[in-house]
């Protein structure tokens, strides 16, 4: 993907698919500053000029009629969170919504912040969750919308719950994961709790 730049608001954009042997071509483009930026399923999306997910990029200056070349970009595969969500009793939970978090400073302050791909567990309770940048993970899971049982008058259902099996993002344990590393037989216990309906 490429994005024209004027002030920092980004003018237009374009995209191109690569061919079997990764070439790529945009073509028509006018003059003008350009961030460019490569993504493939399972690798770690960068933008020219990084050499890691959090870096700057380097815009690319284009000319009028000019032609760049060589705009070569090297994508690390990604890292890879796999594991299993269970219940209170040890038995597969399925259909929990499965999400990693960083912790990163917001206003002075670290907090827990979403970032990746969601996963569901299927009926083992398995999920993976992949093209992972290295670093610090915290994993969550909770229920889908409308998972709740009904418990009596009341119903009850899953907290969100963080690995290995706390509600608390204080107790929660990282996850660290290297470049292109798996990290499997992770093991996510929901914890059941009182829900409650607004309407």
């Amino acid at each position: 993907v490429l994005a024209l730049r004027d002030n920092r608001a980004i003018v237009e954009a374009r995209g191109a698919l690569t061919n079997d042997r990764g070439a790529y071509e945009i073509k028509e483009l006018p003059a003008g500053r350009y961030t460019l930026g490569a993504s493939k399923g399972g690798y770690v999306n960068l933008s020219y000029g990084q050499r890691r997910p959090f870096e700057s990029p380097r815009p690319l200056e284009l000319g009028e009629a000019q032609v760049l070349e060589k705009v070569d970009f090297n994508l690390p595969r990604g890292g890879v969170i796999a594991g299993h969500v269970v219940d209170e009793f040890g038995e597969p939970v399925t259909e929990a919504m499965v999400q990693v978090g960083r912790l990163r400073f917001t206003a002075g302050r670290r907090q827990l912040t979403m970032v990746g791909r969601t996963s569901q567990t299927d009926d083992l309770g398995q999920f993976r969750l992949y093209g992972l940048p290295p670093g610090d993970y915290y994993v969550s899971a909770g229920s889908m919308p409308g998972a709740g049982l009904q418990v009596g008058t009341g119903s009850s259902g899953y907290a969100m719950t963080y690995y290995p099996g706390t509600p608390s993002v204080g107790e929660a344990q990282a996850i660290a994961v290297g470049v292109g590393q798996e990290v499997a037989g992770v093991v996510l216990q929901m914890l059941r709790t009182r829900t409650a309906k607004v309407t």
